[in-house]
């Protein structure tokens, strides 16, 4: 019975633990999307369709991992003999020569001998050898040399027919620099007609935008999927089935549906709130001992959901680097409509004389520019472009994170930043 005991809560433990990135969590909702994603490797035909692209963009925790990942595991059901490669954002010459190694490998099956080149007196075996001896300026010789986007695409161009459909599910794409190797990948990958490559990017919402600037100019507005909430009953069915998958695993009593209902409406539809609950269930049920879905546990999971919610609000505002009360004047205006990124930056200027002391020093000698706060609030994602592209307006993309900061203000604080920034009263600071 002890080791039963221990068994399940050492099971507990992991879902109690669960990150945004590996939660033992079902899937729900975003079917649209992932239609998306997969019909345009299913439409692409060899010579007349150029590469393709399709962003995701939102905000921290609105799910864009858990989509591209989502998009892969679905692909071979949708689409038999499809190839799915998953990396976060290439760097390097290093990692750009991995992107190409897995796309031959995967597209072509073929061997590390397949690319092998000189550089020097010594001998380079594999695609990422080859870049790295590229971008490390050594003269390449020996064929097949892949050091120029031409030669990979003439090595592919002879086995075309045989090349399975490929995405390549690219995260963090906000992140990508300007490094020459990078910037040349993506952008073949996006124009080339030889091969049936689709990349499918996942960032915050400046990314659409941001690749654009890269060169990727075909970007078509149809094909940059805004991320944000689920629908209520898609929450409530995330968190339902996922409650069921940890009774059968721990072996917990009672009714997961009940649990699932009374948890639903505090996670506003956020995927990130509701791994926040799903986490706090798990807590809850480890701490009291009792495997049971009942209403004591049910009210300690909402104490704990609701303390784990407030930290991923405290990253969220300590990853902006900046005082609760600039970015409290950005949202107010930005719920009460139609404000542009340079709008907020006259709000920043207006809003920082009401700072005193140290936290106006600190504020002032960390972003001297307003626009460079704006645009860290829009990295930081706790402000978000409402639209598809960066000429749209702004918006709060965090349920219930407005209300947050808000809340770390005092009355007469709101009254004061609305005053200074010229913003409406509201009832609370009437």
């Amino acid at each position: 019975m002890t080791q039963e005991r221990d068994e399940a809560s050492r099971n507990l433990t992991r879902w109690a633990n669960i990150g945004e990135r590996d939660a033992p969590t079902v899937f729900v909702g975003r079917e649209q999307e992932i239609d998306l994603a997969i019909s345009q490797l299913a439409t692409w035909q060899a010579g007349a369709s150029r590469g393709r692209t399709v962003v995701a963009q939102g905000a921290p925790g609105a799910g864009k991992t858990a989509l591209l990942n989502e998009i892969g595991r679905r692909l071979g059901g949708r689409l038999p003999g499809a190839a799915a490669i998953y990396r976060v954002t290439p760097w390097s010459g290093r990692s750009v020569g991995s992107l190409l190694s897995s796309l031959a490998e995967r597209m072509l099956g073929a061997s590390q001998d397949a690319f092998r080149t000189t550089t020097g007196s010594r001998d380079s075996v594999g695609a990422t050898a080859v870049a790295i001896a590229r971008h490390d300026r050594v003269r390449s010789t020996a064929p097949p040399d892949l050091s120029c986007w031409d030669d990979l695409e003439t090595l592919f161009a002879h086995e075309a027919h045989r090349a399975k459909p490929t995405l390549l599910l690219v995260d963090e794409i906000q992140r990508m620099g300007e490094a020459e190797e990078v910037r040349d990948l993506l952008y073949h990958l996006h124009d080339q007609t030889t091969f049936p490559v689709v990349l499918v990017c996942g960032g915050l919402s400046t990314s659409a935008a941001h690749l654009r600037e890269l060169g990727l100019s075909r970007l078509a507005d149809a094909n940059v999927l805004r991320i944000g909430a689920l629908e209520s009953a898609e929450a409530e069915q995330c968190l339902e089935q996922s409650l069921r998958r940890m009774a059968n695993e721990v072996g917990i009593e009672g009714h997961a549906d009940h649990w699932a209902r009374q948890l639903a409406p505090q996670t506003h539809g956020w995927p990130q709130h509701v791994t926040c609950h799903i986490r706090a269930a798990a807590s809850a049920l480890r701490a009291s001992g009792r495997l049971a879905f009942d209403d004591a546990n049910l009210e300690e999971a909402r104490e704990r959901a609701h303390a784990n919610m407030q930290h991923y609000y405290e990253q969220r505002l300590d990853s902006a680097g900046m005082d609760a009360t600039i970015v409290f004047a950005v949202h107010e205006a930005a719920r009460g409509g139609q404000i542009h990124a340079d709008d907020a930056a006259d709000l920043v200027n207006r809003a920082t004389p009401t700072l005193t002391g140290s936290r106006r020093s600190r504020h002032e000698a960390r972003f001297p520019d307003a626009m460079d706060c704006v645009q860290r609030m829009l990295h930081a994602g706790v402000v978000a472009y409402s639209g598809n592209t960066a000429t749209s307006t702004l918006a709060v993309p965090i349920p219930s994170l407005a209300t947050y900061i808000a809340s770390l203000l005092s009355r007469e604080q709101r009254k004061q930043v609305r005053k200074a920034a010229a913003l409406p009263a509201s009832p609370d600071c009437s």
